[in-house]
């Protein structure tokens, strides 16, 4: 979520030394909103605690909304910034400026380039034990359909496939964070959409990575352009689109660049029906399904709406999430 605290003034202040222009700048706060001002340009500020890889796609979704909203230009002030993402922020040619004072800025008038200032360490704002793992799983299911929190904690913990007393802790805290509200007679989530930004960070942080199985590539190109003739589907388990193939799929409205299957199959069952041969930096990765057969929302051979908005999100690609607005918008309309 976009934060607002006191280290963007001393962000500024080093960006102020380290540039030289420490006279030409200032900030004011107008309605809990930044403006930073250099030379005779104003920029809205977007405030993010921190930004890392996996919140990456999050911030760029958030900048989108604003510049709708806003008619200047956009600086996004952060702590911290892996370097990384910062090397996209400036290739994209998106204003930022983290604590240390590194930054990119460029306008009409001006270009500021600053690298190589230690960064503050990332603080972790995700460690709450609601976005470990079995926090990530019940959250997913949670989501998905946000009626089954009425549910008993014992049946949330065999549809989530975690224990009883995580059930418990994880919603207790989910209650603490705003996250949960008790009502007569049971219980109800709020906040939807923040909670569903938090949980692609810790998704992509946490359960992601543990979930990755292989990374392929087609044998044949040809594959590449025909894959979604290929034969997904048997008798053995699951084999699901996700990812831009299933955007592409569910909104014939976007050519992918990277593949991905989920399965909870043993990926050498299938590899060779579907003529896939190992490369460790190939296009296409297999994931290791996290989520029951009944969760709800599942399109026949796709992975749920949710996590399909959630991998789109969290590739930080920009026309990735422009589709993932669009599902946003038309299929998870109760996100708010």
């Amino acid at each position: 979520m976009i934060m607002r605290d006191n280290y963007i003034y001393d962000a500024v202040d080093n960006f102020g030394q380290l540039s030289g222009i420490r006279n030409e700048i200032s900030i004011v706060r107008n309605k809990g909103d930044y403006q930073l001002t250099i030379g005779r340009v104003d920029y809205m500020v977007a405030l993010w605690k921190e930004i890392r890889v996996s919140s990456k796609g999050i911030v760029l979704q958030k900048v989108k909304e604003l510049e709708k909203r806003i008619d200047l230009p956009i600086i996004i002030i952060s702590n911290y910034i892996a370097l990384e993402v910062a090397d996209e922020f400036k290739q994209n040619g998106i204003n930022y400026l983290d604590g240390s004072g590194n930054s990119f800025i460029r306008n009409a008038e001006l270009l500021v380039f600053i690298s190589g200032q230690k960064t503050l360490n990332p603080i972790l704002t995700n460690q709450a034990r609601a976005f470990r793992e079995s926090g990530i799983r019940l959250i997913f299911i949670l989501l998905c359909n946000p009626d089954i929190i009425q549910l008993p904690n014992w049946r949330l913990s065999v549809l989530s496939g975690i224990s009883v007393g995580s059930v418990s802790n994880v919603l207790t805290e989910l209650e603490s964070l705003n996250f949960v509200l008790k009502v007569r007679g049971g219980r109800r989530l709020k906040n939807l959409k923040l909670l569903l930004d938090r949980w692609i960070i810790s998704y992509f942080d946490v359960l992601r990575p543990r979930l990755a199985l292989k990374r392929m590539d087609f044998e044949f190109a040809g594959d590449y352009i025909s894959w979604q003739n290929l034969p997904t589907q048997n008798s053995k388990g699951r084999v699901l689109w996700g990812g831009e193939t299933a955007a592409a799929l569910k909104t014939k409205n976007l050519s992918p660049k990277y593949f991905t299957l989920y399965t909870d199959q043993n990926w050498q069952e299938f590899a060779r029906d579907l003529r896939l041969i190992p490369n460790e930096s190939g296009n296409l990765e297999i994931l290791e399904i996290f989520w029951k057969d009944s969760d709800a929302g599942i399109i026949p051979g796709l992975v749920p709406v949710l996590l399909i908005y959630a991998d789109l999100v969290g590739s930080g690609v920009e026309r990735n999430i422009q589709i993932a607005n669009e599902i946003l918008a038309n299929d998870l309309q109760y996100i708010k």
